[in-house]
């Protein structure tokens, strides 16, 4: 956007001619950008000195008068220059009373400035006084306005940084999540391809459901060998009409494995889940794996449980 359009938008925005969306993107901007907070003071000035000429067109003053002086911070703005400008008048006629042409605004400032009439002097040194004490409490304004930009800016700032952090965090969980899915993707690919893997790196298990402890009385055990590389779980199924299931592997409360959309098949008088895992995923201790089936509205229903104890490689 060129200085000219931002020049145009600012003076709309001061005379109330921009509409609610523009008014809101024009103050976050100006929340933003410190030239642009700049110019807008110095815009500001301008239009007074434009109303006080009598310069501006009739629906200009109008709203001049209507949305620019609506804050307390203007009015004063405009009662300074109305009060500069009279006196600056005044000494301009008692030092020419017959000029051969309009002097400027700053000619005659300067003027009164080098001005020594007796009879001007108490009057021009309380306008200069009222001036002071309003450009200070003007400054104040400023400085406080300035402070209340900075702030929003640090807090925007704050926020960017913590909204940045979360988005960090949340794609480092997809990162793992997918690095995840892809070695479950690979150990069952592998898992149903169990010719093309050499036996000695791949050992199957078969757990019955609600079987908690063998013949001997002892929880069912797992002796993995120690160059095993995948573990295929068979899980007996009870007789389900689900068309898939989940099983999640959970060691003491902790989620180890999820399988989703499990296919049954049928081995022999039974129907089975065939599910493989990493060996190194089956450290010592005891597992519970739960099995779920989908039902028809989506939801899963709790089904069969198994447990077993991997015994120490």
């Amino acid at each position: 956007m060129s200085h000219a359009v931002d020049e145009r938008q600012i003076c709309q925005y001061l005379l109330g001619k921009l509409g609610l969306e523009e008014q809101q993107r024009f103050e976050e901007q100006l929340m933003t950008q410190e030239s642009l907070f700049d110019e807008l003071m110095v815009l500001e000035d301008e239009l007074i000195d434009e109303y006080l000429q009598g310069t501006l067109s009739p629906p200009d003053r109008t709203n001049f008068e209507k949305h620019f002086l609506a804050t307390p911070e203007r009015q004063q703005k405009l009662q300074i220059a109305q009060a500069l400008r009279k006196h600056v008048a005044a000494a301009a006629l008692q030092q020419s009373p017959a000029p051969l042409s309009r002097p400027s605004f700053w000619q005659s400032f300067l003027a009164l400035v080098r001005a020594q009439s007796p009879s001007f002097r108490y009057g021009f040194q309380a306008a200069l006084t009222a001036v002071m004490v309003a450009g200070l409490w003007m400054g104040g304004t400023t400085w406080r306005l300035s402070t209340q930009v900075a702030q929003i800016r640090s807090q925007r700032s704050v926020s960017e940084e913590r909204e940045q952090l979360v988005r960090q965090q949340l794609e480092e969980q997809r990162r793992r999540s997918q690095e995840l899915e892809q070695q479950l993707v690979l150990a069952q690919a592998q898992g149903q391809k169990p010719l093309e893997i050499s036996l000695s790196r791949l050992v199957t298990f078969v757990l019955s459901s609600n079987v908690v402890r063998d013949s001997s009385g002892t929880l069912k055990r797992l002796a993995i060998p120690p160059d095993t590389d995948l573990v295929e779980l068979r899980l007996e199924l009870a007789d389900h009409t689900y068309q898939n299931y989940r099983a999640v592997l959970d060691q003491e409360g902790s989620e180890i494995w999820a399988f989703n959309k499990l296919k049954p098949e049928r081995s022999g008088p039974n129907q089975v889940l065939g599910l493989t895992v990493p060996a190194k995923s089956l450290q010592r201790g005891d597992y519970l794996l739960k099995l779920s089936g989908a039902s028809k509205t989506g939801e899963f229903d709790p089904l069969d449980s198994y447990q077993f104890r991997v015994l120490p490689r």
